[in-house]
Parts: C-alpha cells; sequence; structure tokens
C-alpha cells in the first residue's frame, strides 16, 4: 500500500521499533520507534492517564472540564 502511496505522490514513512526488520522489506522511509507495545509515545503516559490518546483522560483537559473551559 505505501508504494501505492508514493507513486501518487504522497511521502511515506515506515515507524518501526524493528529497525533491521524495516531496512528487509525496504522501506524507502524508515522512523525509529521507541519500544514494540508503543513505537510512537512513551508508555509512562499511558500508565498515568489511562489512554494516550483519549482526550477526556489527559490530565490538562480534566482539569479544564472542572473550571468550565
Amino acid at each position: 500500500m505505501s508504494k501505492e502511496l508514493e507513486k501518487a505522490g504522497l511521502p511515506v514513512a515506515l515507524v518501526s521499533a524493528m529497525f533491521p526488520v524495516a531496512m528487509q522489506v525496504r522501506a524507502n522511509r524508515i522512523v525509529k520507534g521507541v519500544s514494540i507495545p508503543h513505537p510512537v509515545r512513551r508508555s509512562e503516559l499511558v500508565q498515568r492517564t489511562g489512554c494516550a490518546s483519549a482526550p477526556g483522560n489527559r490530565p490538562d483537559s480534566a482539569q479544564s472540564a472542572r473550571s468550565g473551559g
């Protein structure tokens, strides 16, 4: 799929914590991931907030919800 997106002119990058595997599949652009379970985010954020991607679970969102803003 990434090869087709590249042909259409959209740059694509493969984010992988397993850099050698990304090299073996000959990805054009490779971004080294942090770890296998959380390649693009820090796991301590997930542990602290419950879910890093859910907007209502961030500490700043909870504070703004309580203050009405």
